[in-house]
């Protein structure tokens, strides 16, 4: 929507009708002001833009793992290095990986999390 003074802003509407004797006389229309959400959203897609293209890009293996060891993601540079696919780590727990971490690597990476 373009308000008078030109500005453009994104609305949400809801509209209910109306009735008289059965039939739709007109309609009740609600709008709230989303602008600003819908920015925020943008830039958050950007940013997860930008995030996902270093991932998937770098020269080396990133693992995105949760506080208890599992592998949430890792980026597609683990079947250049290791040989190994992305899709059969996805949800493994790193110490189901000794072969391939070293398990002093292992410790100290566990170790950053609290109970770890």
């Amino acid at each position: 929507m373009i308000c008078r003074n030109k500005e453009k802003i994104r609305l949400s509407l809801v509209a209910e009708p109306i009735r008289e004797r059965g039939k739709v006389t007109g309609f009740q229309v609600i709008g709230q002001d989303i602008t600003e959400s819908w920015k925020m959203k943008e830039k958050l897609l950007k940013t997860e833009e930008r995030y996902r293209t270093i991932f998937e890009s770098a020269n080396d293996i990133i693992l995105l793992i949760d506080e208890k060891g599992n592998i949430i993601d890792i980026n597609h540079k683990v079947s250049n290095i290791g040989g190994l696919h992305r899709e059969n780590l996805i949800g493994k727990n790193l110490n189901e990986l000794t072969g391939i971490i070293p398990a002093g690597s292992l410790r100290t990476i566990l170790g950053l999390f609290p109970g770890g």
